[in-house]
């Protein structure tokens, strides 16, 4: 199998995001704990993009049961202040998916990720963690967001490890695999763009999909040699790509800092989710 492969789901997506999570969880062995790290860090609706789409992950989940002999599965999204990860996946219905498959929705630290110092001994926890980097595809200030970031989220500020070190560290993991969901995107807008690009090495995947904006130079971690690691016929498919996607500037329509304290204060104390435009 390829490093990295590009799939356009189009009006097929159970079959054709199957054989992509097939191919890369093959001969997954028995009995393993297999973690998804979703993006859903504020519950915006699915075809905004801006997070890890619920058919996206309820496929995964029934791709992990069909080559993993009885999994442990367990379902997890970044923190932030807005909003605990737990219930930002239950209002994205993350919890209740229709798969048929056993899994749990739950925090990092109540997780099989908290055993061990991550992500640095990811490399040698094969025979007990197969871990799937479920990440979006969001354009912000000129560039593409990377898979990376998505991973690099787990940690607390003052903890987390630098990207290359992610990327790189992962890259050595036999059972690290990266599948980003372009179901939907959002590069000024949102736009129903039916991909899926996945593969074992982080960097390569996020070399494929800086593509996607052509300048290396804007990425936290990527360099002018990480082109080198595209292959020229998945350079040529995500040059393709890319000339779909909108590639617009967002207007500045922020709320008042007076609003936006009282939604904050009205969140804290009803328990409810911040409405997303007045999040910083």
């Amino acid at each position: 199998m390829r490093n990295v492969s590009l799939t356009r789901t189009a009006d097929e997506l159970e079959s054709a995001f199957r054989t992509a999570v097939g191919g890369l969880v093959e001969d997954g062995g028995s009995d393993r704990t297999v973690t998804l790290l979703a993006d859903a860090r504020y519950p915006f609706h699915p075809s905004t993009g801006m997070v890890t789409n619920p058919a996206v992950i309820e496929e995964t989940i029934e791709a992990v049961a069909e080559n993993v002999e009885d999994p442990e599965i367990q379902l997890l999204s970044a923190s932030t202040e807005e909003i605990d990860p737990v219930t930002s996946m239950q209002y994205l219905g993350y919890d209740t998916l229709d798969t048929g498959v056993d899994y749990t929705v739950t925090e990092v630290e109540e997780s099989a990720l908290s055993d061990f110092e991550l992500p640095f001994s990811l490399a040698g926890v094969d025979d007990e963690l197969l871990m799937i980097n479920l990440p979006t595809v969001v354009g912000v200030k000129e560039r593409i967001t990377t898979s990376a970031e998505n991973f690099q989220s787990v940690f607390d500020d003052c903890e987390r490890p630098n990207l290359g070190t992610i990327a790189t560290t992962a890259g050595k993991a036999p059972h690290f695999l990266t599948i980003v969901d372009g179901t939907y995107t959002f590069t000024g807008r949102p736009y129903k763009s039916n991909f899926v690009l996945s593969g074992t090495d982080m960097e390569r995947v996020d070399a494929a999909l800086s593509v996607l904006y052509n300048d290396l130079d804007l990425d936290p971690y990527l360099s002018a040699d990480s082109e080198a690691l595209v292959p020229e016929d998945l350079k040529q498919q995500m040059e393709s790509l890319a000339r779909e996607l909108p590639n617009e500037q967002l207007r500045d329509q922020s709320p008042s800092d007076v609003m936006g304290f009282m939604y904050r204060k009205y969140a804290r104390i009803t328990g409810d989710g911040i409405p997303p435009q007045f999040l910083k």
